[in-house]
């Protein structure tokens, strides 16, 4: 069900449960990772993967200052 209503999109497009782990996903989101490998959690990877940073609300990754004036 969730597969056939992402297929008909055009950009970017995921579902995740609770745990932000992916449910299913569309091309044109997979298209967004190299490989289109997609991580298996959207929160973990925009967290903890030096590579999802950019995505994070400080732009920085985990343990080093945001460049972002508080």
């Amino acid at each position: 069900m969730w597969r056939e209503a992402l297929e008909g999109q055009t950009h970017p497009a995921y579902i995740t449960d609770a745990s932000w782990e992916v449910i299913v996903h569309n091309e044109a989101f997979a298209r967004l990772f190299p490989g289109g490998q997609v991580p298996r959690n959207t929160m973990r990877w925009m967290l903890l993967d030096p590579s999802g940073a950019p995505c994070s609300p400080t732009g920085t990754p985990p343990g080093r200052p945001s460049s972002s004036p508080n």
